[in-house]
């Protein structure tokens, strides 16, 4: 599994409605989640696992105590379709991390995040901003593959249908539910 975050917190409170107040913990595993399921869902294996080497590679080199600018260690094409993605990762990540914005999990269940001066909103409001951030990570994912069809020369293993896994899983029940469903 990679730790690098492709989205820092700084850009998604400076893209979205999210305040400065709320804790990077939450934004830290929605990123992962994000990341991991949308490129995984998205890109085909190879070049997947391109991006994520090759940034993981970067970070060692830092932390090693590198200086050079990331552009001289990373290949262009793979900055240019991170840059072209960071819209779909804001979007699917403000997603994931709906629920955990508004609630907590404490002893005694959980429990609305309010400050003094604040109050509840309803569940519906939630709904329909997680409705809206759907939309909109779904469409710029869409853009995202017009990207990658247009540019295929640049990205070679988007054409080969060898790298790719299949996303699509087939699952039964053994029960009847009835036709009325």
């Amino acid at each position: 599994m990679n730790t690098i975050l492709l989205l820092s917190e700084e850009f998604i409170k400076e893209n979205s409605v999210i305040y400065n107040d709320v804790s990077p913990k939450i934004f830290t595993s929605a990123i992962f989640e994000s990341q991991n399921i949308q490129y995984k869902y998205l890109l085909p294996n190879d070049l997947y696992k391109d991006i994520f080497t090759q940034f993981n590679d970067y970070k060692t080199y830092v932390d090693e105590g590198g200086t050079d600018p990331i552009e001289d260690q990373i290949d262009a094409r793979i900055l240019d379709l991170v840059n072209e993605s960071k819209y779909m990762l804001l979007y699917a990540t403000l997603y994931n991390a709906s629920y955990s914005l508004y609630t907590r999990i404490t002893n005694k269940g959980i429990v609305s995040e309010n400050s003094n001066y604040s109050e509840d909103i309803d569940i519906n409001i939630i709904e329909d901003m997680r409705k809206n951030w759907k939309q909109k990570y779904q469409s710029y994912s869409d853009l995202l593959n017009e990207y990658l069809s247009e540019n295929n020369s640049a990205y070679p293993e988007y054409s080969s249908l060898d790298s790719c896994e299949s996303v699509s899983k087939i699952f039964s029940n053994p029960l009847y539910l009835g036709d009325e469903i």
